[in-house]
Formats: C-alpha cells, sequence, structure tokens
C-alpha cells in the first residue's frame, strides 16, 4: 500500500474514532507496551490501513464494527488464499488496535475480541500472546 494511501487511511480513521493524537502516536504508545520496534509499529500501521480500506470499499463505518463483519473479513483472506499465518497477524492487529481503542474509551466494544470457534488449521485466527 503506497504511503499516501496509509496516510488518508490514518486521518479517515482518525477522523472516525475522534482520536486525540496522530494515530502512529498511539501505536507507539501501545503496542509492546510502549517498546515496539519501529517495523512493529509500521506492520501494525500498514495492516490496520488495509482493513479499513476493505470497510470502506464495504462502506462500513469503523464504529459500527460487529463480530460478523470480522468474520466476514476473515472469510475475505481466506478466499484471496492467504496463509494461516498471514490471517492470524491480520485479525491480531485488528483485535489489538480495537482493545487500545475500547481501553482510551474510543468504542464501546472491541468487535475483534469474540473467540471464533475452530482450529488454527481450518484457517481460523489463533491467539498470539
Amino acid at each position: 500500500m503506497p504511503a499516501s494511501a496509509i496516510a488518508k487511511t490514518k486521518n479517515e480513521l482518525s477522523r472516525q474514532l475522534s482520536l486525540p493524537r496522530p494515530f502512529s502516536q498511539i501505536l507507539k504508545e501501545e503496542i509492546a507496551n510502549g517498546d515496539a520496534s519501529p517495523d512493529t509499529v509500521k506492520t501494525y500501521s500498514q495492516q490496520f490501513a488495509l482493513f479499513v480500506k476493505w470497510c470502506d470499499r464495504k462502506r462500513i463505518e469503523i464504529k459500527s464494527l460487529t463480530e460478523e463483519h470480522i468474520k466476514e473479513y476473515r472469510g475475505f483472506l481466506v478466499d484471496k488464499g492467504l496463509k494461516v499465518a498471514t490471517i492470524a497477524l491480520k485479525l491480531t492487529v485488528v483485535r489489538r488496535i480495537f482493545e487500545i481503542a475500547v481501553e482510551r474509551g474510543l468504542m464501546a466494544i472491541n468487535p475483534a475480541l469474540a473467540e471464533i470457534e475452530g482450529s488454527c488449521h481450518e484457517v481460523q485466527p489463533c491467539k498470539v500472546l
């Protein structure tokens, strides 16, 4: 995803969630207890930007996301033929960013928090600690 598209996505996310400061700054503070490498912050930023882009194409507002939307996104990733580990990474990023949003009072619930039954071998998201 080009840097300009990521910046546009971050701006849209900031608008939808009424973020008090830049998205990248919040990631730096929250991911890995504030000790994430620049590459980790970049990965989170890029992966979440791709998720927001998917939401935009589906005309889904971030604050109105449900568990069903997250399952639909997972299905989209599966249909693209992505590997289980890649899907798990993408869903972990989404779940963690929504955890941050809930912790900061920006969202009432985390739509990606519900545990989805099944094993990783069935292309379900794995818990990544």
